[in-house]
């Protein structure tokens, strides 16, 4: 699996409103977002960018056919938000859902066949073998 790691727009931190609040993703939920976006259908794929490569807490989300991101995904203590950037109107931003984790916030802006999804937790369990998940 190929990573990409590339920072979501700087405005985006402070529109998000970003802080001490926001805390990093756990690894096996970044590594589910990257494999989720590997075998997401769709014309052109989809991508998955993180800001930061050992302390992720934007994870940025390009679906197909878009060359910049489209939904922006952060973590608080009980929630994860999804935020979708609003084409044509700078500074825009809106919260469109809340999900428990990293997995279920994909999950939701494309879900996966039960094949899909059996390839992603196949490859999750040789990227994070049950002994190292937390």
């Amino acid at each position: 699996m190929l990573m990409t790691f590339d920072r979501p727009r700087r405005e985006h931190y402070s529109l998000l409103g970003t802080d001490d609040a926001t805390l990093d993703f756990p690894g096996p939920d970044v590594s589910f977002a990257l494999e989720w976006a590997s075998v997401a259908p769709g014309i052109g794929g989809w991508d998955v960018r993180v800001d930061d490569e050992t302390h992720p807490r934007l994870v940025s989300v390009v679906p197909p056919g878009a060359l910049d991101p489209t939904f922006i995904i952060f973590r608080r203590e009980n929630s994860v938000s999804v935020i979708w950037i609003v084409p044509n109107i700078t500074g825009k931003l809106k919260e469109i859902a809340r999900f428990a984790n990293l997995p279920d916030a994909v999950l939701a802006l494309c879900p996966l066949d039960d094949r899909l999804l059996q390839e992603v937790t196949k490859a999750m369990e040789v990227l994070y073998p049950p002994a190292l998940r937390k």
